[in-house]
């Protein structure tokens, strides 16, 4: 794939799917931290590697309370 070329429509669809797959299993399971991820992962291939993607690895994070104590531990 050339950089920076567009990707292909039904690659992107099927991304966008997924977020929306993600989102509604999220809103039965909030705690559950590897939909966070997953869905974090998606937003990155679809270049939103801004805030959205960040919140997803957060929400992650925080939905995971023994790996935030990890990570926790690991930073002091």
């Amino acid at each position: 794939m050339l950089e920076g070329a567009p990707m292909p429509c039904a690659r992107k669809k099927l991304y966008l799917d997924a977020l929306d797959y993600y989102r509604a299993a999220i809103s039965k399971k909030p705690h559950d931290a590897p939909l966070y991820n997953k869905m974090g992962i998606v937003e990155l291939l679809l270049c939103n590697a801004g805030r959205r993607a960040r919140k997803d690895f957060e929400n992650a994070i925080h939905a995971d309370k023994a790996l935030l104590r990890r990570l926790q531990q690991s930073w002091a």
